[in-house]
């Protein structure tokens, strides 16, 4: 940043990863951000004000930039003026009057279990390369790991007798558990005593998931590697390029499916706020429509009057949903829906 000491970037960072908890890749994130709006105007950042901070998140809107991107940068301005102002270097932050562009967040398709089981016989376990992505699939559908999480993922985390995976450091820096299933514990013994021994180093670092590098195998995955393993699986058996996140989402949404409690689906995902785990209810709105037929006065004498082919509707049953399946149950079409509107007048 040309107008500020390097030596305030440097307790900035401090800042955020020791009172803000927040990881090296956030941080670095908001280094990039901060110094994209540096870069903004020739205006020293400490006298910039209100005007300044909108109209570079007006430029950044006028440029094409996703809101939600928008709103990341927007949180590093706040935050670095929010430092500026603890540390006695301005009064008052700028940028806390400024609200966030409005974003429109949508509405992700998970890894369901006949994908996932698609996947995983595709996978060549005859190598140890085979065995190790054969293990990184369950692990991040079966355990919901980010790909953070899985990238570290140590060894001595595994608690086979358990059967749960202790993860450190996760969002937040907060640690938790989560659960294994035997497909999933039988995969990774499989790589541990098959795969692994093979390609491991004489310095073994412990990390569960190894990758190849220019000087050969030994050392764990990167990030940008791990997220190629899945995406080159995914389009190689669905066609289509599927995201780390969404084995994690499928996780979540399969959960709620289930009928699992939030509260133990929330720490098993990681979620510091209910609201985070709340997002994923819209993959299973059939259930929730259902509970309402069954639970609500009006649901219930609606329910009571329906055919006997349609009262299956009532009873609470997590059931996998399609788009289609979901749009044709709850949403007949327009026509439809006046005939029903003046049956229900006469």
């Amino acid at each position: 940043m040309p107008d500020l000491p390097q030596q305030f970037l440097y307790h900035f960072d401090e800042y955020l990863e020791g009172e803000r908890a927040y990881s090296a890749s956030t941080v670095a994130s908001y280094n990039f951000d901060l110094t994209r709006f540096a870069n903004f105007t020739d205006k020293p950042l400490l006298e910039r004000g209100c005007d300044d901070i909108r109209k570079y998140i007006v430029s950044r809107l006028d440029a094409g930039k996703n809101p939600l991107s928008v709103r990341r940068e927007l949180a590093a301005i706040k935050s670095f003026y929010e430092f500026l102002v603890l540390e006695g270097h301005l009064r008052r932050n700028p940028a806390s009057v400024i609200p966030g562009p409005k974003a429109y967040r949508k509405v992700v398709r998970p890894v369901v279990t006949s994908e996932a089981d698609a996947m995983l016989a595709s996978i060549d376990t005859s190598t140890p390369e085979g065995l190790r992505n054969y293990a990184l699939v369950h692990v991040v559908y079966g355990s919901g790991l980010r790909v953070s999480e899985a990238m570290r993922l140590q060894i001595s985390d595994l608690n086979w007798t358990e059967s749960t995976v202790k993860i450190r450091q996760g969002k937040g820096k907060k640690d938790r558990l989560a659960p294994m299933n035997n497909a999933e514990m039988e995969a990774l013994s499989s790589w541990l005593i098959n795969g692994r021994p093979k390609v491991v180093r004489e310095t073994d670092t412990g990390h569960v998931f190894l990758g190849w590098r220019s000087a050969g195998w030994g050392k764990k995955l990167t990030r940008q590697r791990l997220w190629q393993i899945l995406t080159e699986i995914s389009e190689k058996t669905l066609g289509r390029k599927t995201s780390p996140h969404k084995f994690r989402h499928g996780f979540v949404t399969g959960l709620i499916n289930g009928g699992a409690d939030i509260r133990a689906v929330q720490h098993m995902a990681g979620h510091a706020c209910i609201v985070s785990t709340m997002r994923y209810f819209h993959a299973s709105f059939e259930r929730i429509q259902a509970a309402y037929t069954k639970s609500h006065p009006r649901g219930v004498l609606s329910c009571e009057k329906k055919s006997s082919a349609t009262s299956t509707a009532c009873e609470l049953e997590p059931t996998a949903l399609t788009a289609s399946s979901h749009t044709a149950r709850i949403l007949p079409s327009y026509p439809d829906s006046l005939d029903m509107i003046r049956m229900r007048r006469v």
